[in-house]
């Protein structure tokens, strides 16, 4: 079965995660996650949040498939500020293989 790539905001609470700042109650996380299907896919991103210690809480707006194809251009026109943390279009098939889990910036709120 072949993996795609789908990007799902997911609201996640500090739980004992120590690296959000102490003023912030949680955050959006910007997460881009593989599978088969976009359950399959928004699941591995809240096993990965949960592992780096957030409490996941819900998820934020629709989950929608990314075209691998133009990975580049769409992280040059969303992500410009992030690029260099985010992956390159050329990593993209690894990642796909891999059944792999990234995050973009996190939006935290205090409220």
């Amino acid at each position: 079965m072949t993996n795609n790539l789908y990007l799902a905001g997911i609201k996640v609470l500090r739980g004992t995660n120590q690296d959000m700042p102490p003023e912030l109650k949680g955050a959006i996380a910007t997460c881009f996650a593989t599978g088969p299907d976009y359950q399959s896919a928004v699941r591995s991103g809240v096993t990965a949040l949960r592992q780096m210690g957030f409490q996941f809480e819900d998820i934020a707006g629709d989950v929608k498939e990314m075209p691998v194809d133009q990975w580049d251009a769409y992280v040059a026109a969303v992500w410009p500020d992030a690029a260099a943390s985010l992956p390159r279009q050329s990593d993209l098939p690894q990642i796909l293989e891999t059944g792999g889990v990234f995050f973009g910036p996190f939006a935290g709120f205090e409220s």
